[in-house]
């Protein structure tokens, strides 16, 4: 299999892992925004991402 018919075999999971991951990502990123979220509302995040907040 080379690499054309992999990537139009898995186009739609190339796309679709990274915007899952992003959407994510940015969802962590709002949730850290005090304007947004007071610290009350704020919702407890997962240990592996404790690390990266301020």
């Amino acid at each position: 299999m080379g690499p054309r018919q992999f990537i139009n075999k898995n186009m739609v999971a190339i796309v679709v892992v990274p915007l899952i991951i992003g959407a994510h990502y940015g969802w962590m990123h709002l949730q850290t925004v005090d304007v947004l979220v007071s610290k009350d509302d704020r919702k407890k995040l997962p240990q592996i991402f404790q690390s990266s907040e301020k």
